[in-house]
């Protein structure tokens, strides 16, 4: 009898209960080389900038927005790929310029660079002791749990009145058609509004540098995730079990219907609240 073939999400899953298992027992290597990354990082000028971590966050959708646009648009990949989307439209304009890197400039890194020239702080909240690998992991976690939980509130909130729907969140809705560009589709109000809800959250764990680095790399991975119209085996609505990982499909429902699945990243506040459930009349109106 030949070995059972493991399904794509299986193998997954596989993946990731092996790579916890190595953590498990290489743990007092992973220490040492956390320990020796941060000692190196702390004697790195850019590392102790004021600026790094919004720069950080740039330099990651640098990254992560043309692999995506990879996976949409080019030969063949794309059409490889195109089995795993969510959606069966074509529609590629998404990717057209529309000015969101000169906002993420000038709105965005260039007020916080300003803010860090007359008054710096971070060299002196780099803390001296370094943190070990599982307590690193338990700060980011902790950090999305709760930037999760203060997104909802702000979500449910502009949202639910039209006025601030029109003129905070109505750009990001502008597209039922999800692609990863969407991610930074956001107007000036909404965007300032994604960002403090992030450093609130930090602030509430009170993470580690390190952490905060991780955290911003970890996060801008999943909010591309979260919006590129993909449903891939490997992400973490299908890795994790039980259904607690809200994931892409949640959120281009989201994004068609406009009524449910106002959380990012978990779902316990959606099911609590009612929000779990896809108005019928209004699914309707639109294919999916």
């Amino acid at each position: 009898m030949g070995i059972m073939p493991l399904s794509a999400v299986s193998a997954s899953r596989l993946a990731f209960v092996s790579t916890l298992t190595l953590a498990v027992l290489y743990t007092d290597q992973l220490d040492a080389f956390i320990s020796s990354v941060y000692a190196y990082l702390k004697s790195c000028w850019w590392f102790r900038h004021d600026t790094f971590e919004p720069a950080l966050s740039l330099a990651c959708f640098a990254v992560y927005l043309p692999l995506w646009y990879c996976a949409d648009c080019v030969a063949p990949l794309s059409a490889y790929l195109k089995s795993y989307r969510i959606q069966n439209s074509e529609d590629m304009s998404h990717w057209k310029p529309q000015g969101h890197i000169s906002q993420e400039f000038f709105v965005y890194l260039l007020p916080l660079v300003f803010m860090d020239v007359f008054y710096p702080r971070r060299g002196e909240k780099l803390l001296d002791t370094t943190i070990s690998f599982w307590w690193l992991m338990a700060e980011v976690f902790a950090t999305l749990v709760v930037y999760d939980l203060y997104f909802f509130a702000s979500h449910v909130l502009i949202h639910r009145v039209p006025w601030l729907f029109k003129h905070v969140h109505a750009k990001h809705h502008r597209r039922t058609v999800m692609r990863a560009r969407e991610t930074v589709a956001l107007s000036i109000p909404d965007q300032a509004l994604d960002v403090l809800c992030s450093i609130a959250a930090l602030n509430t764990i009170k993470c580690h540098p390190l952490s905060r680095t991780l955290y911003d790399i970890v996060i801008i991975a999943m909010l591309c995730e979260l919006h590129s119209g993909y449903d891939f085996p490997w992400m973490p609505q299908n890795v994790v079990p039980f259904g607690v990982m809200a994931g892409s499909r949640r959120h281009t429902h989201h994004h068609q219907y406009g009524t449910a699945y106002y959380q990012k990243f978990f779902v316990y506040l959606d099911n609590a609240c009612g929000y779990d459930r896809v108005n019928p009349s209004l699914a309707a109106k639109k294919l999916l």
